[in-house]
């Protein structure tokens, strides 16, 4: 029976490349569009976040805190347990506002430590290391005509003075980056608009104690990377940092705009997904309609078959088999070649977090399942069922009754 079907399949080579070919299409359609939809809704996060002002990739916890000489360490642990962001990485810093002295002249500073903070400066000397160095910015320099080895006072009112030896000048670096976001700190305009200070004087924890005052002001920066805003394994960082702000207390303040920006990157991947739903559910309605018709062209032209197996008195299974067989195995060949040529187009359209591998594989599922080949298998009976009524056997003629010999008709 095989070898009668492909030869059937090979006298009507049109028609089986026909149902091939719109198989192969439709199953590669279903195969590729949920990774593509993955893939792209992935590409769009990424990209509103990279291209996102950095002041809406930060959460910043504010506070003030008791003077001691490890108090940046004291705010990474309390405020650490406060904020934590997954993969995200904490920066403490803490300050103290005060008057500027050197030679009779003053200004209004801030002297502050911050937790890698000569990574992020363009220094023209060396980075403080000990108690009592200070940096300070090059305008600040300019204005008191300060040079590497001067020293200046750092006065607090009701406090004892600190001197300070300038070990050298900086300019902030990329003022506008995450680093410095949302941190009075990095201002591009190097002031304090709330302390009234000027340009901050960068120095060590231990400096910045010295002071003697009663609190310090502290912050605690985590800079929120792109992964969370991917809600990977149901991760949902508005959630999470509305949760934060509630348990934060009376003593800590937890504020961020990155709540903006996941509703943002939430919308536009709803648009994509919509987007890439729509056409890939038109092109497989087209393909199942084209496939409808070609079953049924191809089922007209079975009809001689089906009567020449019946009238050679072939059992019904045979006739099932001829008739199926011819549509079920080119579609058959059609949906592995596409389903191949789906996953590899799926591989070239773009990366895919593991976490949503499943639930692409479970959309393939879905939009796979049940299309063409119930379709072409439903279509496939009809041409048995009229076959057989248009090819059945003629009931023999009646007999004339024999004429009598003399006798007139």
């Amino acid at each position: 029976m095989l070898a009668v079907v492909l030869g059937a399949i090979r006298a009507r080579r049109a028609q089986a490349a026909t149902l091939f070919l719109l198989t192969a299409l439709a199953v590669a359609a279903a195969t590729a569009a949920p990774w593509y939809v993955v893939s792209a809704a992935r590409s769009v996060a990424i990209a509103d976040v990279t291209g996102a002002p950095a002041v809406q990739r930060v959460v910043l916890a504010t506070a003030r805190v008791e003077t001691r000489p490890d108090a940046d360490a004291a705010v990474r642990a309390e405020a650490g347990r406060i904020v934590d962001i997954r993969g995200g990485s904490g920066t403490a810093s803490v300050r103290v506002s005060g008057q500027l002295v050197y030679e009779g002249g003053g200004q209004a500073a801030t002297v502050a430590f911050r937790d890698e903070m000569c990574a992020h400066l363009t220094l023209v000397g060396a980075c403080p290391t000990a108690a009592g160095e200070a940096l300070v910015s090059d305008r600040t320099a300019s204005g008191f005509g300060l040079a590497a080895g001067d020293t200046v006072t750092f006065a607090v009112a009701g406090k004892s003075p600190v001197k300070l030896r300038v070990t050298g000048t900086y300019q902030v670096r990329d003022p506008l980056g995450p680093y410095w976001a949302a941190s009075v700190l990095g201002r591009a305009s190097g002031t304090d608009t709330a302390a009234g200070a000027g340009d901050p004087v960068f120095t060590t924890a231990e400096t910045v104690a010295s002071t003697q005052v009663a609190e310090l002001f502290a912050e605690y920066h985590v800079v929120v990377p792109v992964e969370a805003y991917l809600g990977l394994d149901g991760y949902d960082l508005a959630a999470e940092i509305d949760r934060q702000q509630d348990q934060a207390g009376a003593q800590w303040r937890v504020e961020s705009r990155a709540p903006a920006l996941v509703s943002r990157v939430e919308r536009e991947q709803w648009l994509v997904n919509l987007g890439v739903s729509i056409a890939a559910v038109q092109l497989l309605l087209l393909c199942w309609f084209a496939l409808f018709f070609a079953v049924r062209h191809s089922a007209e032209q079975r009809r001689p078959d089906i009567g020449w197996l019946k009238l050679r008195g072939g059992a019904r299974w045979r006739v099932w088999a001829l008739v199926f067989q011819q549509s079920v195995l080119p579609m058959l060949a059609g949906a592995v070649a596409g389903a191949a040529a789906g996953f590899g187009l799926a591989r070239l359209l773009g990366e895919v977090d593991p976490d949503r591998v499943g639930y692409a594989t479970t959309l393939t599922g879905r939009r796979g399942r049940g299309g063409p080949g119930r379709a072409c298998r439903r279509r496939g009976r009809r041409p048995g069922r009229d076959g057989r009524r248009r090819h059945r056997p003629a009931p023999p003629r009646a007999r004339a009754a024999p004429r009598v010999a003399g006798r007139r008709a």
